[in-house]
């Protein structure tokens, strides 16, 4: 088969087919396995300066792009300058076009950077470097601080249209210092007059003079002031102009502006004042006698900061070409999650380089596999992202392998689905963690937070048994107290008393706090035991009687702000506090009536009927306020348990003993509808 003409790649390019048809591919430069064809669109002009191309692409190419080389079609290669910097497998690179067409080369492990690469002198580049620390109060200062910032590294280096930016435009870095490096021509002596509009320092120079500056911390203002510009006469010819940024973050903002006409209004620079280049078209991936080539695309569609979670989602869209159809595409994306189809959805997350992996498989079973390193951040470039519904995140997390997860990403996984109350989900993670090689300060940490998910869930016995793995290797007072808590809501009063004992029998070597928490769990156990008055006076006895009315007050208002917002799990947790400082407040029945409300507020009927009950026939006062509330929300309860027969007895004590108090019509209500 003969090798396919450049006419024919760009037909199929324009009309974005993916099948090739792959010749014999003559003329293949040795020891290189990649190719792929280049269109210059070049748009003509007279300016005495060499032309410059740039093209961006994504291949299976080295890191640093020392493989990649551009030949022309008579076999001459081409110097080039590869631009981008520390970008994964994603590259901008410059060369001198002289032609229109020309091949791209790439993946060659064994390649040696060219010697001399291609220095362009047209058009504007963006670098950016970390900011060194030091003073930016006079230009002399400010240059030696821009030597310090490049001497650490180059973080991002592009093409760019404009020195009009509102933050680092290359990635999420903020203290940084950006250098743009713009080219253009006098064709006659003229004077310039520039201006630098910045939040932060920001300093214009033209072939190494400084022009403009506007020095130290500042706010940016919208306009320019007389000390922000300055003029320079140039002579005819190619000219260098550098914009010299120093931010951080809440002083990102940096403007190049230009005044011209007779007005002398000023305007940001605009893009053509600088030396045009040309863009480059990139053809479709051909490799070196296959008829098969794997090759995919990248995109950041969604980002989310949740908490201290990053949540960063990316599109991969499988770009191979091939001869026979393809029908099968697997995917590995580097951090041991996988996925099938032609277009996939990842959520990374955290941040960082990730290798990504495709395999293809066409109709007659010959496969082809490229891996690809990526770049994982928020795009720069996109002024927003949005985040995706809940449910999607949710979705796709269901779908995760966790035995491929790191223990790092199953405690990052751990923590959103906890954030968003994806207790069952979470708990599943945790206890994959405990599966790995943990050092004990995590498997500790990890043990205390799945038992009590596994508690919030009601799997008490999960909770159980993960409790007393912790006390078999090392038995401690506060998981010992965890434990008991536990055994006490599964109704295992006898275990539960017993673990509160063995903490009381530590007299004066555990936390004062520790111990009253086990004084009041065995006073719980008499209250569910039925034993009232005995577990009164023990809760009377653990609560600081003179302060409890006021102490009553701030507890009850936090609870009611919880359950006005419907914020039931916060509503829980300051119940909780409240009864630990007050116990008596069980008694009392403000307390239970609040518990019962939140409880029906997640549709915990269970729960709620069970304290609505324990207050119910503890209360030995028939006109206590809280009474008659208690036996409505006990009653609404056990209709949500499917109980409408017990119910009905709580409705007709309403009836009969408050027939004037605003609920007895709602309960006469709720007795007509359940007939």
């Amino acid at each position: 088969m003969r090798k396919m003409s450049s006419g024919i790649v760009w037909l199929l390019v324009g009309l974005n087919l993916k099948a090739v048809a792959f010749g014999q591919q003559s003329g293949w430069l040795e020891g290189w396995t990649y190719r792929r064809s280049l269109k210059v669109i070049q748009e003509k002009d007279d300016f005495p300066v060499p032309p410059v191309a740039v093209l961006k692409f994504r291949a299976a190419a080295e890191d640093d792009g020392r493989d990649i080389r551009i030949v022309s079609p008579d076999g001459q290669e081409v110097s080039r300058w590869v631009v981008s910097v520390k970008s994964g497998n994603a590259y901008q690179v410059a060369f001198s076009p002289q032609a229109e067409n020309y091949f791209l080369y790439y993946g060659n492990p064994s390649a040696k950077e060219p010697e001399s690469p291609f220095q362009p002198q047209r058009g504007l580049i963006l670098e950016v470097y970390p900011r060194a620390q030091g003073a930016t109060d006079r230009w002399e200062q400010a240059s030696q601080l821009v030597e310090k910032s490049r001497q650490i590294k180059l973080l991002a280096r592009s093409f760019h249209n404009k020195i009009w930016d509102g933050s680092n435009p290359l990635g999420p870095e903020k203290d940084v210092l950006r250098v743009y490096t713009g080219y253009f021509y006098c064709r006659q002596p003229q004077t310039l007059l520039l201006a630098t509009s910045s939040a932060g320092p920001s300093f214009i120079t033209v072939d190494q003079q400084l022009i403009a500056a506007w020095p130290g911390w500042h706010r940016a203002v919208p306009f320019v002031r007389p000390e922000q510009s300055g003029a320079v006469e140039l002579k005819p010819g190619l000219h260098q102009l550098k914009y010299y940024h120093f931010g951080q973050p809440g002083y990102e903002m940096a403007v190049a502006a230009i005044a011209e006409g007779q007005g002398k209004n000023f305007r940001v620079i605009p893009e053509k004042f600088f030396l045009p280049v040309s863009r480059v078209e990139v053809g479709p991936v051909e490799k070196r006698e296959k008829p098969i080539a794997a090759d995919f695309s990248w995109e950041n569609t969604h980002y989310l900061y949740r908490e201290q979670w990053e949540l960063i989602t990316y599109r991969f869209e499988d770009t191979s070409t091939y001869k026979t159809k393809i029908v099968s595409w697997e995917w590995d994306f580097g951090d041991g999650q996988r996925g099938q189809g032609e277009t996939v959805y990842h959520t990374y997350l955290t941040s960082g380089f990730f290798t990504i992996t495709l395999e293809v498989k066409d109709l007659t079973g010959k496969t082809d596999l490229v891996r690809m390193k990526v770049k994982v951040e928020p795009d720069a470039a996109k002024t927003s992202l949005p985040a995706r519904p809940p449910e999607e995140y949710l979705q796709e997390f269901s779908s995760y392998d966790l035995s491929r997860f790191s223990v790092e990403n199953l405690s990052r996984l751990a923590g959103i689905l906890t954030s968003y109350e994806a207790t069952a989900s979470a708990l599943k993670v945790y206890q994959e963690m405990l599966r790995r090689k943990l050092s004990q300060e995590q498997k500790h940490q990890t043990s205390l937070v799945a038992a009590r998910l596994a508690w919030t869930r009601k799997e008490y016995e999960t909770a159980e048994n993960i409790y007393r793995e912790m006390l078999k290797e090392q038995w401690q007072p506060a998981v010992a107290l965890e434990l008991a808590n536990v055994l006490l809501l599964k109704k295992d009063l006898a275990l539960a008393a017993e673990q509160y004992q063995k903490i009381l029998s530590l007299s004066d070597k555990i936390p004062p706090s520790l111990r009253r928490k086990a004084e009041i769990g065995l006073a719980d156990i008499l209250r569910e035991k039925g034993d009232f008055s005995v577990a009164k006076k023990e809760y009377e006895r653990l609560t600081q009687t003179n302060l409890f009315d006021s102490k009553n007050g701030f507890h009850a208002r936090n609870v009611l702000e919880a359950l006005r917002n419907k914020d039931a799990g916060t509503a829980l947790k300051r119940l909780q506090l409240w009864a630990e400082e007050l116990p008596l407040v069980k008694f009392r029945g403000h307390w239970s009536v609040l518990f019962g409300r939140a409880c029906l507020l997640k549709k915990d009927y269970e729960n709620a009927w069970h304290e609505l009950d324990l207050f119910i026939r503890s209360c030995q006062e028939k006109d206590n306020p809280y009474l008659v509330w208690a036996l409505a929300l006990a009653g609404e309860s056990l209709e949500g348990l499917g109980q409408n027969s017990l119910a009905q007895e709580y409705y007709q004590r309403i009836t009969k003993n408050y027939p004037t108090h605003p609920l007895a019509a709602t309960a006469s209500e709720r007795l007509k509808s359940s007939q």
